[in-house]
């Protein structure tokens, strides 16, 4: 009775880490707390943050059995079933809890750049490299996990973000041959989200991989009347020039002249308005006469 509930106890406290939900939560603010830090994250604590996070997602994605295939089937399906009754999630939270995982490895990734050590640098590529022959083969290998959307864009951001982010000690990332062929069959998926993604993901390693020859022609922009000089150059020597710049003084005496010009224009206009006037009544004083003559004669 004593160790029937000792095993009780012992399952009631790990009704916890037992939660897949409960796991995506912790996660994901272990990513908040990376990203919020930056590059400066350094001891034992973050270490194991990355441990932590690297078994979660190997625990989803990895099949149960040895590596020597000398499992019997009982004793693999007696395993299965002992980790799917310590799962507390659906299909739809192994995905999400995947995805999270996925998402704080490239966060911790992104935010430490090229400072991050070299065992937690290897720790990753090694798991993207895994995660990238999974999805390169889900349809085969039955990996039905690997058909969700959110998992596709984090393996894939992940993919990108190792490839384009170099080692510590300058080396480059060895993901970018894998990802071109993964990405060049993922760009026809028939989710758009996935498509482009993977579209961009392929023209980045194209852009990265393919070998290209120096220029053979610099193509500059055309300044001026014929003259092919840089149009920052060409800005800075008139800021420097002295008829570029306006002194306070220059200023009020351009203001002056132009209040006088505007009262000559004005002036004028006036000017005009009353010979317009004097013309008109001109006109009708004449008038006037014409018909005072005509009445007369008659």
């Amino acid at each position: 009775a004593s160790s029937g509930g000792g095993k009780r106890s012992q399952r009631a406290r790990k009704w916890l880490h037992s939660s897949i939900v409960l796991r995506a939560m912790a996660v994901r603010s272990f990513a908040c707390a990376m990203q919020s830090i930056g590059s400066h994250v350094t001891g034992d604590v973050y270490g194991r943050g990355l441990t932590l996070v690297a078994g979660c997602l190997l625990e989803q994605i990895t099949p149960i059995g040895n590596d020597d295939g000398e499992d019997d089937g009982e004793e693999v399906l007696s395993m299965n079933k002992e980790v799917t009754d310590e799962q507390w999630g659906t299909g739809d939270g192994r995905a999400h809890l995947v995805s999270t995982c996925v998402d704080a490895l490239d966060i911790c990734l992104t935010s430490s750049g090229g400072f991050l050590p070299l065992p937690s640098r290897e720790m990753i590529e090694s798991i993207c490299l895994t995660c990238l022959n999974y999805l390169n083969g889900y349809r085969s290998n039955g990996l039905i996990l690997f058909s969700y959307t959110n998992i596709k864009t984090s393996v894939l951001r992940l993919g990108l973000s190792c490839v384009c982010i170099p080692w510590s000690d300058g080396g480059a990332s060895t993901l970018g041959g894998m990802l071109q062929q993964i990405s060049s069959v993922l760009k026809f998926d028939r989710d758009e989200t996935v498509a482009a993604l993977a579209s961009s993901a392929w023209r980045i390693c194209n852009s990265k991989l393919t070998p290209r020859a120096p220029p053979l022609f610099l193509v500059t922009r055309v300044v001026g009347h014929g003259t092919t000089s840089n149009d920052a150059a060409m800005i800075q020597s008139q800021i420097r020039s002295s008829s570029a710049i306006l002194s306070q003084s220059s200023l009020i005496v351009g203001m002056r002249s132009a209040v006088e010009k505007g009262k000559v224009k004005k002036a004028e206009i006036e000017q005009a308005i009353a010979d317009s006037k004097n013309l008109a009544s001109s006109e009708v004083q004449d008038v006037q006469k014409v018909e005072v003559t005509t009445n007369a004669i008659l």
